[in-house]
């Protein structure tokens, strides 16, 4: 069964595997219970830095966005 996993405001998907021992990690724990388990990463943390589309807007055009349009395009993606 696949279940995302979502970090909340200022953190990144590193946060549930990270500050302890790997046995510890809920993700971890959920994989061997037999889940598909993705971690997903919203705009804004270190590891969305770079697109595709770097060099044809702007540093704020890149950071224009709003919650609920994270909630309406980038979750569903």
């Amino acid at each position: 069964m696949p279940l995302l996993m979502q970090h909340g405001y200022g953190d990144s998907a590193l946060g549930w595997v990270s500050g302890g021992t790997f046995t510890h990690a809920l993700p971890l724990k959920l994989v061997d219970a037999g889940y598909d388990v993705w971690m997903g990463n919203n705009r804004g943390v270190p590891y969305s830095n770079e697109h595709d589309r770097d060099g044809e807007w702007s540093i704020e055009e890149r950071w224009d966005f709003t919650w609920a349009e994270m909630g309406i395009y980038d979750m569903p993606s």
